[in-house]
C-alpha cells in the first residue's frame, strides 16, 4: 500500500514536472517572463576554428588564435 502511494506521487511529480518544462507555467499562471532589456550578446566567429566569441577579444579562447590590431 505504502508502495502505491508513492508510485502515485511520483507519478504526479512526473506529470507536473513536464507541464512546466513544456510552458505551461508561462501560459497564464501569474508567472511573467523576465522583462526584454534590448541587449543581446553579439559572438564574432573566429577564422580558424569558427567558434563564437566576443568581439572585444584578442585573442580566441577556443583554439588560442591571435588577432592582428
Amino acid at each position: 500500500m505504502i508502495l502505491g502511494i508513492i508510485l502515485g506521487f511520483y507519478i504526479f511529480y512526473l506529470i507536473i514536472k513536464a507541464a512546466v518544462r513544456n510552458g505551461i507555467r508561462e501560459a497564464g499562471l501569474g508567472i511573467d517572463p523576465p522583462p526584454d532589456t534590448g541587449r543581446s550578446i553579439t559572438l564574432i566567429p573566429c577564422p580558424n576554428c569558427n567558434q563564437g566569441h566576443a568581439p572585444s577579444s584578442r585573442v580566441c579562447p577556443h583554439c588560442g588564435y591571435e588577432y592582428d590590431k
